[in-house]
């Protein structure tokens, strides 16, 4: 008998309860209870013998009468059952079409906060002097004013700007993108995780297949953040920045997918657990 199926969902054999995912060739580790997908848990009956190989699967389109069960088909399995991708966000469950589920918001949140913490302390070691002398014009405005001296004021529209040394602020600034891109588009790209996905248990993948998404996609994810640090050199302009930054990291709240505008981008989505090779 051929045991051969297309790769999907289909009933456990270990648990009727149950879908399973199937590969093509064996039995992976995923399953997800029958009520992702509304009445499929009651269209097959608790008695149904479990298939050697992938057995009965819903078939897009299929009917079935109210109280009886779909035919059970061996040796020619059905279309494997698809996971209902669609269900807003904060459902039960909101999986890839392969079966990995979505990370939560607190999830993504907790691991957002821990990177910038960890991205922040290599950035302070790094570019840490770079900064203290671009700073230097302005402390020494605080200072004096409050010794009482009489000082020159500040350009109004450039505000802190105007009382910073521009060339060593370039070099920190450089050097903090520099290492903010590495961080994310390094540990993104080749493992799918920053060390703050690693605590939280989640990863970065492609919207279209599972497995670390590769430098290229890293890279187009992380342009969002670059675009909106530059703008945020620019008076003025700096504060639309900040706008998309705060539209970017709430923006999962209310997308299906729980994807931020930076995954959009990228093409890529935030799931729970490590990657997959």
């Amino acid at each position: 008998m051929d045991n051969s199926a297309t790769p999907g969902w289909y009933d456990d054999p270990d648990d009727v309860t149950r879908l399973r995912y199937f590969d093509g060739l064996v039995w992976t580790e995923r399953t997800m209870a029958k009520t992702v997908r509304t009445g499929v848990d009651s269209l097959v009956p608790p008695s149904a013998p479990a298939p050697a190989a992938p057995g009965h699967a819903l078939g897009a389109g299929e009917g079935v009468a109210p109280g009886r069960y779909p035919a059970q088909t061996y040796g020619q399995p059905a279309h494997p059952q698809q996971p209902d991708t669609q269900q807003a966000w904060t459902g039960p469950v909101a999986r890839t079409a392969d079966g990995d589920e979505y990370a939560s918001y607190l999830q993504r949140v907790g691991a957002y906060l821990l990177d910038g913490l960890l991205n922040g302390l290599i950035v302070a070691v790094v570019a840490g002097y770079p900064m203290w002398r671009a700073m230097q014009p302005y402390v020494d405005f605080i200072e004096r004013t409050l010794d009482g001296e009489t000082v020159d004021q500040p350009n109004p529209l450039l505000g802190v700007w105007g009382m910073v040394d521009p060339v060593w602020y370039a070099v920190a600034f450089a050097l903090s993108l520099i290492i903010g891109t590495l961080y994310h588009v390094l540990f993104i790209g080749l493992r799918g995780q920053t060390p703050g996905k690693m605590a939280l248990g989640i990863s970065v993948r492609r919207a279209d297949r599972p497995g670390a998404p590769g430098v290229a996609t890293a890279i187009k994810r992380y342009l969002l953040v670059i675009v909106t640090g530059v703008l945020g050199l620019i008076p003025v302009v700096g504060s639309l920045g900040g706008l998309v930054t705060i539209i970017d990291l709430l923006f999962p709240l209310w997308d299906q997918k729980r994807q931020a505008l930076h995954d959009k981008i990228g093409g890529t989505v935030v799931v729970k657990g490590a990657p997959r090779r």
